[in-house]
C-alpha cells in the first residue's frame, strides 16, 4: 500500500511486474485491489514464456523494454490467466473460475468497472448475465455476513466505555494499510486517556512505519503498545484489507461521535453556568458554538 500511494505521487500510471508463478498472482490480486481504493490505473508487463522479470531485463535489456512499453491492464491481465488455468468449458472449471474472478471484481470501487468484468465473466463461460449478477449477489452478501460476524462491536458500556478507542489504535497500529482513514479526518481525534492519545500521535506521525515491536519513543507505554501488538493480531489477524478498512473507518466515526457528544454536554453545561451568571455575551457566544457543533454533527 505504501509502494503504491508513493509512486501515485508521480503517475497514476503504474506498471507491475511479479514473478509468473502462484505467489505472483496472488500479488496482483491484492495489488488491483489496493489500486482500485487509491485510485490508480494498474496494469501488468506481461512476459512471455514465464520468465522472471529480472531475469529478462538481466539478459535481454530490449526485449524487457518491449515489454514494459505494452502493458495489460490488470484486471485483463488476471482475467487471461485465470482462464488458462481453468477448464471453462466444464462446470467445475466455469465454478472455479467464478469464484475467483468474482473475489477479484468486488474489490474494485466503481461500480462501471464491476459492471464491465460482470459482463465479460458472462462472456467467458457462456453463461447468462442474470446467472452471473445471481451469482455475484449472493457472493457480496456471504461477504457482507462473514464481516458482520468477524467484526468486533465497539464496547459500548462496563468499566471502561472507551475501550473500542484500543481496538481502533490496534487496527492502525498492526495494519498500516488502516492509517489511510487519518486522511479523511478534518479534525486530529481526541482519545479518552493520555496514554492513548500518546499513541495515536506517535502512529499519525510514523503512518508509513511498520510496528512489530514497542518503538524507543513509545517505551513509556511499552505495556499499553505490547497489549495494542496482542489485539491486532488476536481480533484482525483474519480480515483482509478491505474489511480493516471498513472497521477502522467505523470505529473512527465511533470516536469522532463520542467527542461531539462530550463537547455539546461541555457547552450545554457552560451556557447553563453564563445564564445563571446573566451574562449574555457569553451566552450567545456559546450558542454560536453550540449551534455550529450541531451543525457538524448533522453533516
Amino acid at each position: 500500500d505504501y509502494h503504491l500511494k508513493t509512486l501515485a505521487r508521480f503517475s497514476e500510471d503504474i506498471r507491475i511486474a511479479f514473478d509468473q508463478d502462484e505467489a505472483g498472482l496472488r500479488a496482483t490480486e491484492r495489488a488491483i485491489a489496493m489500486s482500485a481504493i487509491a485510485g490508480i490505473r494498474l496494469s501488468v508487463i506481461d512476459i512471455e514464456d514465464g520468465k522472471d522479470p529480472d531475469e529478462l531485463a538481466s539478459k535481454n535489456p530490449k526485449a524487457w523494454a518491449a515489454a514494459a512499453d505494452k502493458p495489460v491492464y490488470a484486471m485483463d491481465w488476471l482475467r487471461q490467466r485465470y482462464m488458462k488455468m481453468f477448464d471453462t468449458k466444464s462446470a467445475s472449471g466455469k465454478k472455479d473460475y467464478t469464484n475467483l474472478m468474482l473475489k477479484v471484481i468486488a474489490s474494485l470501487q466503481d461500480a462501471v468497472e464491476q459492471e464491465h468484468y460482470l459482463d465479460a465473466l458472462a462472456t467467458d463461460i457462456d453463461a447468462s448475465r442474470s446467472a452471473i449478477r445471481s451469482k455475484y449477489s449472493q457472493f457480496k452478501e456471504v461477504s457482507e455476513r462473514r464481516y458482520k460476524r468477524a467484526r468486533v462491536e465497539p464496547v459500548q458500556s462496563g468499566p471502561d466505555p472507551h475501550a473500542y478507542q484500543d481496538q481502533l489504535l490496534a487496527l492502525l497500529m498492526g495494519y498500516p494499510i488502516t492509517r489511510r482513514v487519518l486522511e479523511t479526518i478534518d479534525n486530529e481525534p481526541v482519545f479518552a486517556s493520555p496514554e492513548r492519545q500518546f499513541v495515536f500521535e506517535f502512529i499519525a506521525l510514523h503512518p508509513h512505519d511498520s510496528i512489530t515491536e514497542v518503538p524507543d519513543d513509545l517505551q513509556n507505554t511499552a505495556d499499553y503498545v505490547k497489549i495494542l501488538l496482542l489485539l491486532a493480531e488476536e481480533l484482525y489477524a483474519t480480515f483482509d484489507a478491505n474489511e480493516r478498512l471498513r472497521e477502522a473507518h467505523d470505529l473512527v466515526r465511533h470516536l469522532q461521535k463520542d467527542y461531539k457528544k462530550s463537547e455539546i454536554n461541555k457547552l450545554s453545561a457552560a451556557i447553563r453556568d453564563a445564564e445563571s451568571a446573566g451574562d449574555d455575551k457569553e451566552v450567545a457566544k456559546l450558542l454560536g458554538s453550540f449551534n455550529n457543533l450541531l451543525k457538524q454533527d448533522k453533516e
